[in-house]
This record gives structure tokens, sequence and C-alpha cells, in this order.
């Protein structure tokens, strides 16, 4: 019971903290794309980086699911937790403080040790017990873990201060023990990988989801925007997200794939159409060659046992890189929840980035991977014929996506590869057949797997209606159309996932004779409100989904009767932003996303080649999502390009053209009064509360521009931009300039080369504009955004050679921001010049800064091909 004499001192800051095996626990925060889940976690981490893991944390249990609009219920999400402090004990563990009182990592729910007891800092001894400085900072105490006691050691008034902050032991303490680095750093650091095995991830808490749709895992990297849209200090941009592969469960629910490491990485569990079913809200990585285990989901990873019993370890690991030309989304989950609604999907497929990029002269395996999630069934021929690549990512991809995208001649070359070599291949090959006949074995008798899809729509599961609507959308003839149909009916209001199912299945089999059904359901829930529920966790989504289901499958039959039915019900669309916001968006992000409904119509325009949009084009201008909250790309993403093609097909691009260059400020152009409408829906600037949103007309009009311009356009762009560079520095002037830099690289505008070039080596850096001291997180004093990034990237669309000087002097000035610095390494992997590639690979090995070192590296790959 002696306490004193003990040696303290003062401090204000002692993380991280060294365990007693020699490992560090540090506070770690998690803001997953940026806004979803904001709580801060207590991390612990080999000195490598390697088996980092939360060992404090809020232990949640499962989701609650509400199946009828599927949303899910709140469980404590943003800022309800926090935990800091962290004291490492002699024996292991780890205590620290949250607004509960003190708790250990030996219970990782959460739950409060020393019956409540809440100090202001706590700091270890040698044996066990707690110094710490008491809740109202008055005095210093000693506190027993095992008897729950405080005890006085000191107080601020005995040592002549106003209050105390934090108290440390500074007496002698055992020495940790010494770990040696396990990990393999002899490659390049963008070619790095490590591995991650789980044991089933089919142990989870979240149960109340369809566990029976589960049938793979989808692992997606988190890629930092480096370009900064604003001033301003809200900054919900999010990340890029990049898909990096899907791997199939094996029978035991367990997995193997070896992944990029050092990245962020986000596992997603998916169903065999490849929707999201589970997801992780949590970042996790590997360091190089490391393995990463765990038993299943949101369980410790420490508890994981040997992997040689799974299923999953009968072959090598799958390889998920990101392989070719990934699908990219803007993965910027700005509101609560995301574990179990229909966010993710919404981000991955009405967010894309490049969705519609399918090209079957490049990297096959990526051009694969575009098709599962396209699910058109064109795709199976080139399907069918991958299922033989010697490659078994590709053989894997190819039944993965046959599985979403597959008809009834698909099935044959799939049985036909039931035996493939690799049993992860094989175990994918299963999975498709089950999803189009029921069979993992497959079968040929359609009538009778046609009728037994029939059958399962009177099941009392709802999962496995589910499961029959989407096989008979694929393999289904005349009367699996009229049995969906009639489902369809019977069940105005049923469960949204459910219904969603059956019209898309409708729409994939081109059911003409349910044209009526979908038209109505698009027209009764164009403008229909949500049921009662906090909309950020999906409540108000249900009648939203609806209408943009029936559009889609809408589009997928085609036909006059279906494109004068969409054009109608756009017309109707109340403002993009209210759509936003009842999809599970907060208020403040709800002009920088695309609307979902705005995005089916769209889509399924382009996909009948509508040239009907011309009443209609004012509304789809001024549901282009900008604010400055949106992270900025240099290319158009997938909503720009189809609004693009549906305004160029209805012959009005050159009239908006002209709308945008007067109110840019181009003097000779004729605009009349019957221009007005489209003037007005041009200069709106959408649509986020003030603070954040666009402040001009003129930035907004060179925003629409940069996205409907074609090549016609490109001179009137030019000088235009010549005349905004010239203007004094604004807010205005950073926004036109970026968006009509883009443009024109955009179209490849080889008379802006000049220009470019110019910028890069003219224009005064973002450092010389001054910077911003700490506290302040935004460390240029310029306007945003940056155009000289702008230019680099142009110029690697141009393929400048002549512009290589320039762009290396640009690499290698640490007075550029890094946004362009990574641009102008990225135009130089785009340009090739074979002779500055060594000079490339030696400034990349030890270059200062992450995302342009990663940049550089590709570069030089990419040069040597």
């Amino acid at each position: 019971t002696q306490i004193l004499p003990l040696t303290y001192h003062i401090v204000a800051d002692r993380e991280p903290r060294v365990m007693a095996d020699g490992s560090l626990v540090f506070v770690r925060m998690d803001n997953f794309l940026e806004r979803a889940k904001v709580e801060v976690h207590l991390h612990q981490t080999r000195l490598d980086g390697t088996g980092g893991q939360v060992i404090i944390g809020p232990g949640r249990k499962g989701i609650r699911v509400d199946r009828d609009a599927a949303a899910e219920h709140g469980m404590g999400w943003l800022r309800k937790f926090g935990a800091g402090s962290p004291a490492p004990l002699p024996n292991g563990r780890v205590v620290a403080i949250t607004q509960k009182g003190l708790v250990s990592s030996a219970d990782p729910t959460g739950k409060p040790v020393g019956d409540g007891f809440l100090p202001y800092d706590v700091s270890p001894l040698p044996d066990g017990r707690l110094l710490c400085t008491s809740l109202y900072r008055e005095q210093v105490l000693v506190f027993n873990l095992d008897d729950k006691r405080a005890k006085r050691v000191v107080t601020a008034t005995e040592l002549g201060l106003p209050n105390l902050h934090s108290v440390v032991h500074l007496g002698e303490r055992p020495k940790p023990h010494a770990r040696p680095s396990i990990i393999d750093m002899a490659a390049r650091s963008v070619d790095r990988t490590g591995f991650l095995y789980c044991q089933n991830a089919l142990n989870t808490q979240h149960t109340e989801v369809d566990m029976k749709r589960i049938k793979a895992v989808r692992i997606y990297e988190g890629v930092p925007f480096t370009l900064e849209p604003t001033k301003s200090i809200y900054e919900h941009i999010g990340t890029v997200g990049v898909e990096l592969g899907t791997v199939p469960l094996a029978e035991d629910g367990s997995f193997y794939v070896e992944v990029p490491a050092d990245r962020a990485l986000a596992m997603q569990a998916v169903d065999s159409e490849g929707r999201a079913v589970i997801n992780e809200l949590s970042w996790v990585y590997t360091r190089p060659r490391e393995q990463r285990a765990c038993i299943g989901c949101h369980a410790p990873a420490a508890a994981a046992p040997p992997p040689q019993a799974s299923k999953a370890l009968r072959s090598r690991p799958l390889k998920l890189l990101g392989q070719g030309s990934p699908h990219r989304f803007r993965a910027n989950n700005g509101a609560n929840g995301g574990i179990a609604n229909l966010q993710l999907d919404r981000f991955r497929e009405a967010a894309a980035i490049n969705l519609y990029e399918v090209n079957p002269h490049g990297e096959l395996l990526s051009h694969i991977q575009r098709l599962a999630l396209l699910r058109d069934r064109a795709a199976v021929p080139t399907l069918t014929v991958a299922l033989q690549d010697a490659q078994a990512e590709v053989r894997c991809a190819a039944a993965l996506a046959l599985s979403a995208c597959g008809n009834r001649a698909a099935v044959q070359p799939l049985m036909a590869a039931l035996q493939d070599r690799n049993p992860t291949v094989a175990q994918a090959v299963a999975n498709a057949l089950e999803h189009l006949t029921g069979s993992p074995a497959g079968g040929s008798d359609w009538g009778a797997i046609e009728q037994r899809f029939i059958d399962q729509l009177a099941s009392s599961d709802p999962q496995d209606v589910h499961l029959a609507l989407e096989g008979l959308g694929h393999t289904g003839g005349d009367a699996g159309r009229r049995a969906i149909r009639g489902y369809l009916q019977a069940h105005p209001t049923g469960e949204l996932r459910i219904l969603m199912a059956a019209m898309r299945a409708l729409g994939h089999l081109k059911d003409r004779d349910a044209i009526p059904i979908l038209v109505t359901i698009l027209n009764e829930n164009l403008t229909k409100k949500g049921k009662g529920g906090h909309h950020e966790f999906g409540f108000g989504q249900k009648p939203i989904y609806l209408s943009a289901t029936a559009a889609e499958a809408l589009g997928w039959i085609g036909g006059s009767e279906a494109e004068l039915a969409i054009l109608e019900a756009f017309g109707r669309l109340k403002s993009f932003e209210d759509y936003v916001f009842r999809v599970a968006e907060h208020s403040w992000l709800k002009g920088c996303h695309a609307s979902v409904i705005h995005f089916r119509m769209l889509e399924a325009l382009d996909r009948i080649a509508s040239e009907g949009a011309g009443p209609v084009v004012e509304k789809i201008i001024e549901s282009l999502p900008m604010d400055k909250d949106r992270g900025l790309l240099y290319e158009l993403d997938t909503y720009e390009k189809l609004s693009a093609r549906v305004i160029a097909r209805s012959g009005r691009t050159d009239e908006a053209a002209n709308a945008c260059l007067h109110i840019l400020g181009e003097t000779n152009v004729a605009v009349t009064a019957s221009d007005a409408l489209l003037l007005s829906a041009i200069g709106k600037s959408p649509h986020a509360p003030g603070h954040i949103r666009l402040h001009s007309a003129q930035a907004r009009a060179a925003q629409v521009l940069s996205i409907i311009a074609d090549a016609g356009h490109a001179d009137r762009m030019l000088t235009q931009l010549k005349r905004y560079r010239a203007a004094d520095p604004s807010e205005t002037r950073s926004w036109c300039c970026f968006m009509l830099t883009r443009a024109l690289g955009r179209v490849r505008h080889t008379a802006s080369e000049a220009l470019f070039l110019d910028m890069l080596a003219h224009d005064p850096t973002e450092a010389a504009l001054g910077l911003n001291m700490p506290p302040q997180h935004l460390v240029y004093k310029g306007w945003r955004p940056f155009y000289r990034p702008a230019a680099a990237w142009s110029l690697g669309e141009l393929k400048a050679k002549p512009a290589v000087p320039v762009l290396m002097a640009v690499l290698q000035d640490l007075d550029n921001a890094p946004s362009t610095r990574e641009q102008a390494a990225r135009a130089l992997g785009k340009i090739g010049d074979k002779q500055s590639l060594e000079k490339l690979k030696v400034i990349g090995e030890d270059y200062p800064e992450i995302a342009t070192r990663r940049a550089i590296l590709r570069a030089f790959g990419r040069g040597r091909q």
C-alpha cells in the first residue's frame, strides 16, 4: 500500500505507447470514406507496421435490418464512441479511457472496468496500477484495478499549479521485448503485396442480412484525392474506390487472396450478382509479404487458427491486385450506416468513374470485371471463351461474371469448367451454375429448371424468393416472364430488394408485356415520400429505388414506348439533390453526389440510343452534381459521360455550349430570348448549403462546358481560358481555369499545348502563393482548385513529347503542390519518352511524397511496356 515516493512528470502528449511485448498502441480515428464512421479506437501494431488491429473499439452487435426499405437501424454511428490515453500494463493488456470510464483490451465490447471510475488521464505503473490525473485536474491519484480504489498522491495546489494535465511514471520499468521485422521490402514499393486469409467470412454478427446470398468477397482500395476543391474547411470529398477483384468463398466460407501492400483496403461480402450484402466500414492493410488472418467478420484478428484447415488453402491465393484498368468509383459515404443498406452499391454504380469504359482489346481481366458489373447478357460469348484462359484469375473472374451476366447459353460452358484444375475457379463456376440453374451441377432441362424457380416464388423465405427471381431473370422463358409479372402485381408493397430483383429480371428478359407494369411503378413512385425513420440509414429510399429500377428495366427492354415513358418521367423529376438526400445522404453533401434515379434514367436513354431528350436538356444540366465538397476529377465520370451522350443525341450540344460560352463572357454569341431557360439552368449553382456551393454562374458554366463540349468548341474554349488566366486571382478564375483546361485536354486540342506548357513553366507554383501555418490543414493559400495539375494531365492526354523537360522539372520542384507533381508523373507515363525512363526510376525510388512516388513508379513501368 506504500504509494510514495513516486516520480511523476506533467506532459501534454504521450502517444504512441510501447506495450510489454514490444508492440505499439496508439489512437486511431476511423473516418471511413470521409464521414460514415467517425470514431476513435485504440490500434495495436508491431514496430514494422504488421499485425495492425483495433484492440479497443465499440464492439457493436449485429446491425438490425429493415427489409421493407432495405435500410439499417442506427447502431451508435458517428462520434458515439471514443477511446484515448492508452495505458499498457505489464500483463500485455491495455487500459484506456472512454466516456463510460476505464475499459480494457481484455473485453473487446468496451464494457467499463473499475466500477465507472473516470479519470482525466492515465499512465501505467510497473506493478499494474494506474497513475491518474483526476477528472477535474485538481489532483494526482493511483488507481488499483483489483480493488477499484483510488488513492491521492498530490494536489495541484500542493504543487503551486492552477491545475494538472497528464502524469507519467518515470521510474524503472522492464525493457520490452525486441521484435524483428517480418516484412519484405525487396520489391518496388508499387509492386509489394501481402496476403489476407479468413477462416469463415460467414462467421459474422450481421446475421439479419441475407446470408444465403453471400457467395464471394470483393476487395477495393481507397486512393486519396490529391486535388483540393476548395479553401473551405469542409471537405468530405472521400476517396477514389479502386476495385482490386473478387474471390468466391470456399464451401467452408474461407478465402485467401494476395493484395497490394501498404494500401487502405476495404472488404464487401457480395452475392452472385456482385451486389453488396455486408460492407466492412473500416480500412485494413497488409505490409509487404505479411500474412493477415481472421476467423470471420468482426472477430479479433489474433484469434485466427492455423490456416491449414481451410478449403481456401487448397490453391495458391488469388491475386486481387487491380490488374489492368480496374473499375473506379467515387467512394464518398457522406451519411451514416452503409453496412447493410444500399449506399455502397449506389457509390459503385451511380457514382462510377469509368463504368462504361469496356475495352475488349485492352487488359482482359479488368475488361471481364467491368462486364460483370454491367450485367449485360451480350457478354456471354466473350466470357465463355475466357473460361479457358491460362490465367486462374481470368478464369475465376469470367465465372463470377457469368453468374451476373449469364443466360442459358452460358450453362454448358460452365458445366465443362466444373473440373477446373484450380479449386477457387471451380468454386466460382459452381456458384455461377447454382445461380443460373438452381443447382451447382447445372442442368439442361430448361422446363424443369424454370418450373423449380417458379415454384420457389411461393417460399416463405424471402431469400429464396429473391434468388428465384434472379435465376428466372437469367434463364427463364415465357413462363418465367409471366410468373415474375404475376409476382410484382401480387406484391406491390413487398421488400425493396426483392421488387428490384423482379424488375431487373423482366428487363433482362426483354419482356415487352411488362412495360405497362414498369411504367406504373415508375410514375407512382416518382415523387412519393418514403417511410418514417432517419433518412441517412435508408428509410426514405424505397420509392426512389423503385422508380429508378423500373427505368433501368425499361432501358433493357427498349423501344419507343419505353423511351417515351422515361422521357416523360424525367421531365417531372424534382431537383436532383432532393433525391440524393432521401437515399441516405447528409444535407451538406446532397449537391455533390449523383442522383440514382437520374442516373438510371440517363443510363436507360443512352442504352436505347434515344434522340428525344431535347425537351429535358435543361433538367439534365441542372442535375450535374458539383459543389466544393465534391472530389475533382480530370476525366469525366460516368454520370457526366452519360449526360453528355444523351444531350449530344438530342442535337442540342451546340446550343448548350453557346449558352455556356455566353455566360463565360464570349460577346459574339447569338443568344435569343428563347435561350432564357437554358441560360438559367446552366447558371444555377448546385445545390448544397451556401458555404460549400459554387459561387458564380461562370464557374458553373465552365463545368458544364467541360462536360458537354466537343472538339468543335475547342478554339473558343482556348480563347476563354486565356482570358480567365490573365484575370486577377479569385475563386471564379480558379474554377474556370481548371474546368476549361481539363476540357481542352479531354478533346485533345493540340493547339492548347503551348499554353499548358507555359502554365507549368511560368505561372507561380502553389507554394509561391504562400503557406498556411498549423493547425490550418489547408497548406497552400492560393485559390482552389489549382489549374496547373490539369495542365499537366492535359499534356499527358496529348502525349506531348516536347513537354517532357517541363514535366520533369515540375516533378522535382517541391514548391509545386502534390497534385501538380502527381499529374506530371502520370503525364510522363502516358508520353512514354524512353530517354527519361531511367531518370524517372531514380527519382521515384526515394521520392519524399508517397502519392507522387507511386505515380512515378507506375509511369516508369508503363513507359517500359
